[in-house]
């Protein structure tokens, strides 16, 4: 699932990727992978 939200980032969808990383953490609230990825989204830097 976070695999999948890591393409959608590398594909420039970073809305996409954030619903999908979203997901991940909803089911494995501890999915730290997810988490970060989340964070690395809604960072403004990128």
């Amino acid at each position: 699932k976070t695999d999948l939200a890591n393409a959608f980032l590398q594909a420039g969808s970073p809305e996409r990727a954030a619903r999908e990383a979203e997901q991940a953490i909803q089911l494995d609230p501890h999915n730290r992978f997810a988490r970060e990825l989340l964070q690395r989204i809604q960072s403004p830097a990128n």
